[in-house]
């Protein structure tokens, strides 16, 4: 019989990042955007957001642009669009995230 998420796992904490870039050689990438990532529960769950605070927390001491939200379907959503729209235009161009992006 098949476990559902939480009978596997206790804790999920869903998220994106947004920073871009571009290979410029092998083992070495141009840096584009500067993005910022969040984090929040993922709902079924029911991860606290003491949780993700604290994972934010360790995140920070790291020095990583972070940011938590009760509800980071949001931030995800942003970045499909994103993605969906800026990396067609990349494709055809053969210009990365800082030539092409609309922002």
């Amino acid at each position: 019989m098949k476990k559902s998420l939480p009978e596997r796992v206790q804790f999920v904490i869903r998220g994106t990042t947004f920073p871009a870039g571009h290979p410029i050689a092998p083992g070495h990438v141009g840096y584009d955007i500067k993005g910022d990532t969040w984090i929040g529960p993922f709902e079924p769950t029911n991860t606290s957001m003491e949780r993700v605070e604290e994972l934010a927390g360790l995140a920070h001491a790291l020095r990583d642009e972070h940011g938590s939200a009760e509800d980071a379907r949001g931030a995800q959503w942003t970045k499909l669009i994103f993605n969906a729209s800026t990396n067609p235009v990349g494709a055809l161009t053969l210009l990365h995230h800082r030539r092409c992006h609309p922002f």
